[in-house]
């Protein structure tokens, strides 16, 4: 997740007893994963997404867009 720090949470369903900040993280095949972050990074579109490239190219990415104040 770009401009962001998060922790992660829980693992397929199991909480962490010590969430570390992270920038980056891996979730293995077939589990799922769950974090937390604050969301207070500069207005803009900041992109959320794999780094496997064929996984990017069949859409496992997303955007965060926060609305600049007026």
């Amino acid at each position: 997740m770009h401009g962001h720090v998060f922790e992660r949470v829980e693992a397929s369903g199991r909480r962490l007893r010590c969430p570390l900040p992270k920038d980056t993280t891996l979730v293995p095949a077939l589990s799922t994963a769950t974090w937390r972050f604050r969301a207070d990074s500069p207005p803009g579109r900041w992109v959320l997404h794999c780094h496997d490239i064929v996984h990017m190219m069949d859409g496992m990415m997303t955007e965060l867009d926060y609305a600049r104040a007026t």
